[in-house]
């Protein structure tokens, strides 16, 4: 099936975001799920301040897209998390097939910076073992530039839905700064009859740990 990423879409034309799994709120706060949860409501200096993760080194990102297409309904959970040097990175597809059955898809991996170079570490099923081999390409790092989402004049605070909302290219968006940072986004977006539902969640600034797997 083709895997789409509605918000990772609005990204590159709107927002710039990137891709992301229970939800959990920002700053190790693990009992609360952002979704839930109300939105401060901020200065536009806050709100640009809000959106630049630059000087976090520990993070973590998921990503829910669900909705269906070409009548077979889909849900791919993305998820990052970083801990300085280290991340690791696992998205999980469930969709129907063409045949009314359940398919899971899994692709998981690390990734480690050591002395200049990137590693990457990716798991064999077939002998059940990790192995790691150097990235010979540039590989961005970090959850992503927010840059564009700076114009905050597009943006209104909703009570009733405890957040700021704005509209791009017809769909609708809603934000929720929790802790002076960007940690909940959704949009939806309408293709025909079809309805694509994307929710980003970031948690775990300052807590997120990564453990690097052994290698065979």
């Amino acid at each position: 099936m083709k895997k789409r990423h509605f918000l990772a879409a609005i990204t590159v034309t709107v927002l710039a975001i990137v891709m992301v799994v229970s939800f959990v709120a920002c700053d190790g706060n693990n009992d609360k799920d952002p979704a839930n949860m109300k939105g401060e409501q901020v200065t536009a200096e806050q709100w640009a301040k809000a959106f630049d993760f630059s000087d976090v080194t520990n993070v973590t990102y998921k990503d829910v897209m669900s909705g269906s297409e070409d009548g077979m309904a889909f849900t791919v959970t993305t998820i990052q998390e970083y801990d300085g040097d280290k991340m690791h990175a696992k998205r999980t597809t469930e969709y129907t097939d063409e045949s009314g059955d359940a398919q899971t898809e899994v692709n998981e991996y690390y990734r480690a910076k050591e002395g200049g170079k990137v590693y990457q570490y990716e798991y064999d099923e077939d002998t059940k073992t990790w192995s790691r081999e150097e990235i010979t390409y540039d590989v961005e790092w970090g959850i992503g530039d927010f840059d564009t989402f700076n114009d905050f004049d597009k943006f209104t605070y909703d009570n009733d839905k405890n957040g700021y909302v704005a509209t791009y290219d017809g769909s609708p968006l809603l934000i929720k700064i929790i802790g002076g940072k960007f940690a909940y986004g959704e949009a939806e977006m309408k293709e025909g009859q079809e309805t694509v539902k994307d929710t980003v969640t970031i948690f775990g600034i300052g807590t997120t740990s990564v453990t690097l797997p052994t290698v065979a």
